[in-house]
């Protein structure tokens, strides 16, 4: 079901329902949508100016947004080529970083904001740009396999390291490689490799592990699998879990406080595992009652304070809120249209990105959203 605003034209919300709907009333003030359906009812909440921000720029899908870390910008890349960085306090307006060489695809800040590096979908480039001056500092460049891609990058918290994966797992001394190119010594050969990475890399919350998707090729035959390993280039990777599917990007998050891992099985259960061991701590379903789940886009991030979770619900289209803590469901955010790619947390852990395959991206202020729905009695 579209909601369609008659004098724009504009949709206002896609709401994908677990069953045909029967009938449906607005309230007199329009801000409340009433939907009754064979499986049950839901009322929507369609006034969302407060709690969302709509940021507008990019024409097709955008892969990665990524709060700076004083949440005073937004990066995003897109499709389209050009990396954006949006000031939040003017509204959401934008100024183009950089038309990239390539369709661009993943984003990771330093910690300390001051530098953004940026990875492309279908070359295996990455390129480290001055957050402050907006120049480009250096490019990594791949000679070995022209036809690489990078599905994902990510920057230790100790902000000593970089990771990027696709063709393979790559890790880099993040120093050594933004000293200038006529430095002695420097190379853009990363501290180790693995040629089985394919996706979904992180870091643990002290930067001394790293967590990504590997496969394993036996025969006609590949088994997705999350394995873990330390930053020494002479250690050996564990495997913690062995998937059916892999998901390209965001797999696996760690939980900063605690340092357990969390990530989604093709069933959609939420699984929370020591990462040294593999010994799983607890795990939880995520499907509802009659709900299935027909493809297989389980983005999840932890919020830095440890309080939610936010993964991508079963259509794809939604975002769950969810205690790591227990996994129960705190409360959905609206299902729209474009699938989700990419989500966001600020570091005050009080917004949250989510970006779209049709170009949109949205904040939701979450201390808004709350007091909403505490208003309306239905406070998570």
């Amino acid at each position: 079901m579209r909601v369609i605003h008659l004098r724009s034209g504009g949709e206002v919300a896609y709401l994908k329902l677990p069953s045909s709907p029967v009938s449906l009333r607005f309230s007199q003030d329009n801000s409340l949508l009433l939907l009754s359906h064979s499986r049950g009812s839901r009322v929507v909440h369609l006034n969302v100016e407060r709690e969302k921000l709509r940021l507008e720029g990019h024409q097709g899908g955008v892969p990665a947004v990524e709060f700076s870390p004083d949440g005073k910008q937004l990066a995003s890349v897109g499709k389209d080529r050009p990396l954006r960085l949006w000031d939040l306090a003017a509204l959401g307006e934008s100024r183009v970083l950089a038309n990239l060489p390539a369709p661009g695809q993943t984003l990771a800040y330093t910690p300390k904001g001051d530098l953004l590096v940026c990875g492309y979908y279908n070359i295996g480039e990455l390129s480290i740009w001055s957050a402050t001056t907006g120049k480009q500092v250096t490019t990594i460049n791949r000679s070995v396999n022209q036809r690489a891609t990078t599905w994902a990058c990510s920057i230790s918290p100790d902000g000593k390291h970089l990771a990027a994966i696709g063709t393979d797992l790559r890790v880099w001394d993040l120093a050594r490689l933004t000293q200038p190119s006529s430095t002695p010594g420097w190379t853009d050969e990363p501290l180790f490799s693995d040629t089985n990475g394919v996706s979904g890399v992180v870091f643990d919350p002290v930067g001394k592990r790293v967590v990504y998707t590997d496969l394993l090729t036996r025969g006609a035959v590949n088994t997705s699998r999350i394995a873990t390993r330390e930053l020494d280039p002479n250690a050996r990777a564990l495997v913690v879990a062995t998937n059916s599917k892999n998901n390209f990007v965001q797999g696996q998050s760690f939980l900063p406080k605690s340092g357990a891992l969390a990530y989604v099985t093709p069933n959609r259960e939420l699984v929370i595992v020591e990462p040294t061991t593999g010994r799983v701590i607890r795990t939880q379903p995520t499907l509802g009652e009659g709900e299935n789940s027909d493809w297989y886009v389980s983005n999840l991030r932890v919020s830095p304070d440890e309080s939610k979770l936010a993964m991508v619900t079963h259509s794809g289209l939604g975002v769950d809120l969810r205690d790591p803590a227990t996994g129960k469901l705190l409360y959905t955010l609206p299902e729209e249209s474009g699938t989700v790619w990419w989500i966001a947390w600020s570091l005050d852990s009080h917004r949250l990105a989510v970006s779209r395959g049709n170009g949109e991206i949205a904040i939701w202020n979450l201390n808004e959203v709350e007091a909403e729905l505490a208003h309306l009695g239905l406070k998570p």
